[in-house]
């Protein structure tokens, strides 16, 4: 962790967390997911890749399986991070964790982040970088002010709000639940995309949902997404959607985002839904 902060890198709810996911990942990787998701990509063929939310590393491998792209990733779970460097790392790739968040917890359950504010230095083909965008935190922007341009920002199967609600620095929000915790995210992600992407480049986002398989639920969430790129010069262009099942069991439950019709969601049937979106 940078020299100025010296506190936890993590808490209890985190590690449960990172724990829980790796259920719903393997079962998504033993589908194929991760690739297909990966696969979205092949048109663009990237090199430079701004990852949001590394989960415990089986999308990012694919993307270096696929494209052996450079990859910075931001993630707010150090627990996640640690298990994506071990992921990455042992598959062969040069990797590195930059820890630069810690956490001061409260008898209530409740906790402050702090972050370091030294400059974020990345040496590595894949850096996880220890970083939430929902807070105003200049060395990250630094970071990624100072970087060339991505070919590609992704941000794959955003996890829920129940980890977050106990984190002070997001009180301000006042997020109700993880649909809006997930809308939240997504706006800020399309903004950095609009800041960091070449012209051409590609922002891709995949949740996951009801399968959009008439005309009326594929304009429904495409319509979502353009609601989304309205402050940016990101026009979206492709959807494309494959089902697949959720582990039986263990794992984090799925929540769907509504679209713009607000319509409750058949769940009887689930897919993963991929969304891509072009900077002019």
């Amino acid at each position: 962790m940078n020299g100025d902060i010296h506190l936890p890198v993590t808490t209890a709810e985190k590690a449960a967390y990172r724990e829980h996911w790796a259920f719903n990942s393997s079962h998504f990787k033993q589908q194929g997911c991760y690739k297909w998701m990966a696969e979205q990509l092949l048109p663009l063929q990237p090199t430079r890749v701004l990852d949001i939310g590394c989960g415990t590393g089986e999308g990012i491998l694919a993307l270096l399986t696929a494209f052996s792209p450079t990859i910075i990733s931001l993630e707010e779970n150090g627990n996640c991070i640690d298990q994506s460097y071990k992921v990455v790392s042992s598959a062969g790739y040069s990797a590195e964790a930059i820890f630069r968040l810690g956490y001061q917890e409260f008898s209530d359950g409740t906790h402050d982040m702090v972050f370091s504010q030294e400059p974020i230095v990345t040496s590595s083909q894949v850096s996880l970088v220890h970083a939430d965008l929902l807070v105003d935190d200049p060395a990250m922007l630094n970071l990624l002010a100072e970087c060339p341009p991505f070919d590609a920002v992704t941000i794959w199967l955003i996890g829920t709000l129940k980890t977050r609600a106990t984190c002070r620095n997001l009180s301000n929000l006042k997020i109700a639940d993880s649909q809006e915790y997930r809308l939240r995210v997504q706006n800020r992600v399309y903004e950095f995309a609009h800041r960091v992407l070449r012209p051409g480049g590609w922002l891709q986002v995949v949740d996951r949902g009801e399968p959009p398989a008439s005309e009326a639920l594929r304009d429904d969430v495409l319509e979502s997404h353009r609601e989304q790129a309205k402050p940016t010069d990101l026009e979206v262009f492709d959807l494309h959607y494959r089902e697949y099942t959720e582990p039986a069991k263990k794992g984090i439950r799925m929540e769907a985002s509504l679209g713009t019709s607000g319509r409750t969601a058949d769940l009887s049937k689930l897919a993963m839904i991929s969304v891509l979106s072009r900077k002019r």
